[in-house]
């Protein structure tokens, strides 16, 4: 669970950042992350909600080898055609590091805990899941709607509820 905390904070750490990049100019942006024009540049040309980075651990998807994100544009388009999804770190000794602005934003949120690496194995999870087998039906009488879906291994039913109904758990 000390993992799992961490992973959840790194993993609202980046969706953070994409709601910024959604929300904020270039400028603005650039005063918040402290990235050069390229970087910027990077980010806001992808079209899909959850941003990329230069340095990002990608994984294919569903299954497959870690390797760094360092063609944005070319992971982008692989990730919209859910190919690949970008990974987040469970802390430990034989998990795979981020490198560049990635391993900035994840030593925000592991640096304290480093110390702790010769204990736990650690992997890196997905932090982006797509939904598969989605279906919606509304019943009219009762003023209900019902959702099912499946996700993979490690990917949690409420984040993906908490993200369309822009609630939180604790609500």
């Amino acid at each position: 669970s000390f993992q799992s905390i961490l992973f959840n904070a790194y993993l609202s750490k980046r969706l953070e950042l994409s709601h910024f990049a959604k929300k904020f100019s270039k400028k603005e942006f650039a005063s918040i992350y402290k990235l050069d024009k390229k970087d910027i540049d990077e980010i806001y040309a992808q079209e899909h909600f959850f941003k990329l980075l230069r340095g990002d651990v990608l994984c294919h998807y569903p299954f497959g080898k870690n390797f760094f994100c360092e063609d944005v544009a070319k992971e982008s388009e692989r990730f919209e055609q859910k190919d690949i999804s970008v990974t987040g770190l469970l802390l430990g000794e034989r998990a795979m590091k981020a490198k560049d602005f990635a391993l900035c934003l994840e030593d925000e949120i592991f640096k304290n805990f480093y110390l702790f690496n010769p204990a736990l194995n650690g992997s890196r999870r997905f932090l982006w899941s797509y939904l598969e087998e989605a279906k919606f039906k509304y019943d009219e009488e009762k003023a209900q709607v019902s959702l099912e879906f499946f996700l993979q291994k490690g990917s949690y039913a409420t984040t993906i509820l908490e993200e369309l109904l822009h609630t939180s758990n604790s609500d």
